[in-house]
């Protein structure tokens, strides 16, 4: 389910690659949206400890997570 990193730099109208990197308290957070086809998805990565700690989910639309693990 997680997407092909090495796309990322492709020009593909059916992938849109924005990441941001946001610090908080307990850590980094690098955040990843991706488009495919009509579905965003969404990776959180949390960097604690040099231990890399993933949590993605499927967005339907802008807004609006429909599935998370």
């Amino acid at each position: 389910m997680q997407p092909e990193i090495r796309s990322q730099n492709q020009n593909n109208n059916n992938l849109i690659y924005i990441s941001a990197l946001r610090e908080k308290s307990l850590g980094a957070f690098f955040i990843s949206f991706y488009k495919i086809g009509n579905f965003f998805i969404l990776c959180a990565y949390k960097l604690t400890k040099g231990e890399k700690r993933i949590k993605y989910g499927l967005i339907k639309k802008v807004g609006e997570q429909i599935w998370q693990r």
